[in-house]
């Protein structure tokens, strides 16, 4: 397997798996499940949209220096959304605001317009590259607000210097920590119900 195939192999098992975590939290949850605020966890389709979100910035402008997917094809009047960073320093009431606000249809249809470009831009990206250095401080200035409030990110950011760190933490490790968060909210909610 080469670093192409086990990407691709990742990156299909936090997002897509059937059966597993991904699949579970996008499908099963009711709407109301989806908005629902559990103490000290963000709400499912918070969660949903920051993997999105996160992901769309770093594949898009990030990698490729292009407007992210969330403006371009309209994603962010069609989530009713406005917000332009990926929930990096959020308060807690605009993720309770956004929970309340956001058309969950349009949200399942943006998180697979980004899942759709990543899986195609990264089965053409050269991996022998993963380590060259990147020009992020040009990069982040195309979309500045997309970066968040978050000092602590904003100067990790900038030290993110190759495609790699990007690639890893924001396609593939937040992900799974989200989903892994998203999962246990769901169980939260619905404690009589057994999953798998």
């Amino acid at each position: 397997m080469d670093a192409r195939e086990y990407y691709l192999a990742l990156y299909d098992h936090t997002h897509f798996v059937r059966h597993g975590k991904a699949q579970l939290v996008l499908d099963d949850p009711s709407p109301a499940q989806y908005r629902t605020v559990v103490p000290n966890h963000n709400s499912i389709a918070w969660i949903v949209w920051h993997i999105a979100r996160g992901e769309d910035w770093t594949i898009q402008t990030i990698l490729q220096g292009r407007e992210q997917l969330l403006t371009r094809a309209g994603w962010d009047r069609q989530m009713g959304v406005t917000e332009p960073g990926f929930g990096g320093g959020m308060e807690r009431a605009e993720m309770i605001a956004l929970s309340e606000q956001i058309d969950l249809d349009a949200l399942r249809g943006y998180y697979r317009a980004v899942t759709e470009a990543t899986l195609a831009y990264m089965r053409t990206f050269d991996f022998d590259t993963l380590d060259a250095p990147l020009d992020v401080q040009s990069r982040l200035t195309l979309a500045p607000d997309a970066q968040g409030p978050s000092p602590i990110l904003r100067e990790a950011f900038l030290r993110w210097t190759t495609p790699r760190v990007w690639i890893d933490v924001m396609t593939v490790v937040d992900v799974a920590h989200h989903f892994e968060e998203a999962e246990h909210v769901l169980r939260l909610l619905s404690p009589e119900t057994q999953y798998p």
